[in-house]
């Protein structure tokens, strides 16, 4: 019986975080990425342009995905250059914003990074062990289940409070894309571009996979 409240309770915390996830973030994300956006500078341009109006510039790294490393270092995927989409347009601003926050607060981001990485690794060994000892006949199917779903649950769920840094770098984006000048004027391109930068600060939770513009 314990381990079946366990597991009831374990798939209502994941069940709500992954519904808010899909609701806010991947199915914004999908309905507005695509909407192409000529003009508009390409990744590379558009970190140098919102870099400019803070009167700063920066080296960039290559990568196949936007990313920001310990340092501040931002990654930007080449590929991207051939087309400015709102999608691409709001996950760079959006990376270029978490950037920000690092510099501005390192202790912070390493916290929201260790929280990330716990909440992914830990469970995934668990669930190794677990996947171990049921082949060896070592512990019952619900036992192990219980067990893995309560530690995914837990570790991701205590990775919640660090979420509220994509949040943030969604609104410094905003606020940043309009100071270097670089906010679509058409009010269509404007709303596909705000809507994608409030789903990407869902498209990236702790326990879950990331999901980036195509």
């Amino acid at each position: 019986m314990l381990f079946a409240v366990v597991i009831f309770l374990s798939v209502v915390v994941l069940g709500v975080i992954a519904a808010l996830r899909f609701t806010k973030g991947v199915i914004p994300l999908r309905t507005y990425e695509s909407l192409e956006l000529p003009g508009f500078p390409g990744p590379a341009g558009l970190i140098h342009r919102l870099d400019g109006a803070e009167k700063r510039q920066r080296k960039l790294a290559e990568g196949r995905f936007p990313a920001v490393d310990e340092d501040g270092l931002i990654s930007l995927p080449p590929a991207w250059e051939n087309k400015v989409t709102a999608g691409r347009l709001a996950c760079v601003a959006h990376t270029w914003a978490m950037s920000r926050l690092v510099r501005e607060d390192p202790a912070a981001a390493k916290t929201r990074k260790t929280a990330s990485a716990r909440a992914t690794m830990i469970p995934f060994f668990t669930a190794l062990v677990l996947l171990g000892m049921l082949a060896a006949g070592l512990m019952k199917f619900q036992i192990a289940l219980a067990i893995g779903l309560a530690c995914w649950a837990f570790f991701t769920f205590s990775a919640l409070p660090t979420q509220f840094r994509e949040w943030k770098a969604a609104e410094i984006a905003k606020s940043g894309l309009k100071e270097a000048g670089l906010w679509p004027l058409l009010p269509s391109d404007a709303m596909a571009v705000e809507q994608c930068l409030k789903a990407l600060s869902w498209c990236s939770v702790a326990g879950f996979r990331r999901i980036l513009p195509r």
